[in-house]
């Protein structure tokens, strides 16, 4: 009873859905079919637009065409009346109307007999006449007239052919506007005029143009012919027979805004269209404007085409208009006959289907069981396709393969999820020692933290780091320290941690014998700084580069770092800015695990720890100099003041005891030891205040060679005494932007020292340049008593010297002014060998700059 239940239930919503999407896919293609037919009825709908704008233009076309007409008939007639009144042409002939007959008959009789009105008239007629030669009656649907020079009209002929009565004596309008343009316009040469008339005793419209002439017969005071053609119906038929689509166009005439006649059964007089209409037809004429009205309860759209008088007014309209209730009523039958379809298309459907339905609906319910089984997380059960049969065979394979790709799926999310819960280990391990880093003080031990971190098992797992110190005198990286995984060292270290700070105890703990062994190993790698090598390349880049293969299939610059069997490895670049550190080389060696993407985005994590511990120890370097320049400047300014003054007065002092006492050698020897002293002691206070002191410098285009001549040229005396030899190496074109006042205290401040380091007769000073594309370097050697080790970590601070007497200032403000030109000044000397300072400058290609 459940099942049945179950049944019904499941089988009336199957039902419900599948009716539902039948009417949904029924509505659709209604939509889609009503989409089609309306857009072709829009398509007619345009098409009887266009000819709509059409019948316009042709109507426009008609009116100008007849006009055009009658300007050549007038031109034609010019002509004959030329003839006529030179009595060239039909001197002795004159044509007869046989009324009986209709035709007409010639006579040899002088044209010019009888009265002047007979004359005009004979004249007119013999026009008529020959116009019928070359056109049919129906085309000279005309009235002729002779209008004098007062506007009146002289003689006039009718067409009776076609019974037309519209003449010209009937409106003055025309005559006036004919005799006004005339005048206006007369010249000797032929002068044409067109324009419509409104006849209003007839309510018609006549096309009139009009032509002058001169007859010198009876008459001289002729001024023009005119042709006349009457807009009726025959015209409105003429125009519908040139329209394509005829049959559903309506032809009217307006005089203004009211109807006049047409196709429409409207009282005369029915305004059509409004005062304001009127008057935007009228400014735009040309322009075939469209309009929806509504006439006899019908819609139309309408177009318009003026009808302009002799003086270029709008008096009237010619309408043309198309219905459009025939496409609209179509509309609506097409709409209910196919929503009739649609209604019966899936009362019909639906029952088709749900007897269909209820066959496949037991196989559905077994399949649903098994799926509620499947949902409960039991993956092992599949469902029977053996007695299942096409579409629903089909869906129990899907599935199944469903339910594998499934399974397949989650133990996927769970291989990732594990990997994330990894990560997140790791970064909260990184960020442990980021922050051990940022504590430290020495750059070494934040590395040593580092390349620790990196092997061990709550770390990155890598078999080994080595880093390379990149040594800039000898322009190569050198291999400084490595660490190794810690169960690789001993098996003690092979338990479990899981802090960092525990790490870093057993990496404390670990035998010292082990730490220097890897040290020692490391020392024997020497790599060039070297653009074909991968080292090189990388730290130019500042990017981390990584291959899952083995090293020796790469060029890393040395044949012994091929040896240690690094495999599966990266290089990651330590470089701050435009300062070089060295570079980190991580490797698998010891097992199987590839680099992978995130293994290096967590290394990029270690680099800017390790960016941002460099930028923190250079603010505080640049923080202790400035504190350290602001108590000299104090002191300094104290110097100057409190003993520049006393040392003034006691040179002074010496000077006239020395002049007292000439010629006793013993005050002699005393007062110059004063004035020495005195003479070292403002030396004191003026290079404390220089290096205390806002300096400013200008940098200009200098050659170095010249200012290095100079400051030798000042010692050379010195040298010579002292038996000293000078090597000089120093490159002719070196010329870049320096500051050659500074530079050259540079220089004379090395030189000096190194003379004063010189003990003996065998003394040596070499001062060498070159050029590295925009790297210049200056370097100045002695052979002289050299410098402890103690104090060459701290040579360029101020008053630290190795000299009795130095005041401590001279190499400081000597690194002063090179880090002020970008340059980098470094030291190797041995106690007992000698010294090199070597000065590395970037080619500066800018203009004069100041520098405070």
């Amino acid at each position: 009873m459940k099942k049945k239940l179950q049944l019904d239930s499941l089988l009336f919503r199957l039902l419900s859905s599948v009716n539902l999407i039948i009417v949904i896919m029924a509505v659709s293609i209604i939509m889609l079919f009503l989409q089609t037919v309306f857009y072709q009825q829009e398509k007619n709908l345009q098409k009887e637009t266009d000819n709509l704008t059409n019948g316009v233009k042709i109507a426009y076309k008609t009116i100008e065409n007849n006009l055009e007409k009658n300007v050549m008939l007038a031109s034609q007639a010019q002509e004959t009346l030329r003839l006529l009144r030179d009595g060239t042409v039909l001197k002795n002939t004159f044509p007869h109307y046989n009324k009986e007959k209709g035709t007409y008959s010639y006579t040899y009789k002088n044209i010019k007999e009888g009265n002047s009105k007979i004359y005009l008239i004979r004249m007119l007629s013999f026009l008529k006449n020959e116009l019928y030669q070359t056109h049919s009656k129906e085309d000279l649907n005309t009235i002729l007239s002779f209008v004098n020079t007062n506007g009146d009209v002289e003689a006039e002929i009718r067409n009776s052919y076609l019974g037309i009565d519209y003449s010209l004596k009937d409106n003055k309008t025309f005559l006036k506007s004919f005799l006004l343009k005339s005048r206006e316009k007369y010249s000797n040469k032929r002068m044409n005029l067109t324009g419509i008339d409104y006849i209003k005793s007839q309510n018609r419209f006549v096309m009139r143009s009009g032509a002058l002439i001169g007859i010198n017969y009876y008459h001289s005071d002729i001024l023009g012919l005119v042709i006349s053609n009457v807009i009726n119906y025959d015209f409105l038929e003429d125009i519908r027979n040139r329209v394509a689509s005829k049959n559903n166009f309506k032809l009217f005439i307006l005089k203004d805004n009211k109807y006049l006649f047409g196709d429409f059964n409207l009282k005369k007089g029915y305004a059509i269209l409004s005062q304001d209409e009127v008057k935007e037809h009228k400014k735009n004429p040309q322009q075939n404007l469209l309009e929806n009205k509504i006439i006899e309860k019908n819609k139309y759209e309408i177009g318009y085409t003026p009808l302009f008088n002799i003086s270029g007014d709008t008096i009237g309209f010619i309408g043309v208009a198309v219905s459009k209730e025939s496409i609209i009523d179509s509309k609506m039958r097409i709409l209910n006959y196919i929503i009739g379809l649609g209604i019966i298309f899936i009362i019909v459907t639906s029952l088709i289907l749900g007897a269909y339905i209820y066959k496949m609906i037991n196989p559905l319910i077994e399949m649903a069981d098994i799926s509620q089984k499947i949902a409960k997380g039991d993956f092992s059960k599949r469902i029977n396709i053996r007695n299942l049969k096409g579409e629903i065979k089909i869906l129990g394979k899907s599935y199944n393969t469903m339910v594998e790709h499934l399974n397949i799926a989650i133990l996927k999310l769970e291989e990732q999820n594990k990997k994330i819960l990894d990560t997140v280990k790791k970064l909260k391990v990184i960020e442990k020692t980021s922050s051990l880093i940022h504590i430290e003080k020495d750059f070494f031990k934040a590395l040593y933290y580092l390349t620790t971190t990196l092997t061990s098992e709550i770390g990155l797992s890598y078999s080994r780091a080595i880093y390379l110190e990149y040594n800039e005198n000898k322009n190569e990286f050198v291999g400084k320290f490595s660490s190794l995984s810690l169960k690789l060292i001993n098996e003690e270290y092979n338990k479990k941690i899981d802090d960092v700070d525990e790490l870093i105890s057993q990496v404390k703990k670990m035998p010292k014998i082990t730490n220097d062994m890897l040290d020692e190993i490391a020392k024997f790698i020497k790599i060039p700084f070297n653009e074909n090598n991968l080292i090189t390349q990388a730290i130019k880049s500042k990017e981390i580069v990584y291959f899952n293969d083995k090293a020796e299939a790469h060029n890393l610059g040395s044949d012994f770092i091929n040896t240690l069997g690094i495999e599966r490895f990266a290089l990651v670049p330590i470089a701050y800015e435009n300062n070089i550190y060295g570079i980190i080389i991580v490797d698998n060696f010891s097992n199987d695990r590839l680099i992978e993407k995130d293994d290096i985005d967590i290394l990029k994590i270690f680099i800017n720890t390790i960016s941002i511990y460099l930028e923190k120890q250079k603010l505080e370097k640049m923080s202790l100099k400035n504190e350290r320049v602001y108590a000299i400047g104090k002191l300094a300014s104290s110097i100057v003041h409190e003993i520049r003054t006393p040392l003034v007065g006691i040179k002074g002092f010496a000077d006239i005891i020395l002049k007292k006492y000439k010629g006793d050698t013993k005050i002699e020897y005393y007062m110059n030891i004063i004035k020495s002293e005195v003479t070292r002691l403002d030396e004191l206070s003026t290079m404390l205040l220089d290096y205390s002191k806002n300096k400013k410098y200008i940098f200009t285009k200098n050659n170095l060679k010249v200012v290095l001549e100079e400051s030798i040229l000042n010692f050379k005396k010195v040298i010579k005494s002292n038996n000293i030899k000078l090597e000089l190496d120093i490159s002719k074109d070196i010329i870049f932007n320096f500051d050659r006042n500074r530079l050259k205290q540079v220089f004379l401040n090395l030189i000096k020292n190194s003379i004063e380091a010189i003990a003996g007769n065998d003394g040596i000073i070499k001062i060498k340049t070159k050029k590295l594309g925009k790297i210049v370097e200056v370097t100045f050697e002695d052979n002289g008593v050299g410098i402890p080790a103690e104090k060459l970590e701290r040579i360029f601070e101020p008053f630290v010297t190795n000299k009795v007497q130095g005041t401590g200032l001279g190499l400081a403000i000597v690194s002063d002014i090179v880090q002020s030109h970008n340059g980098k000044i470094t030291i190797e000397s041995e106690e007992g060998k000698g010294t090199k300072f070597i000065l590395i400058f970037e080619i500066y290609e800018g203009g004069n700059n100041n520098n405070g």
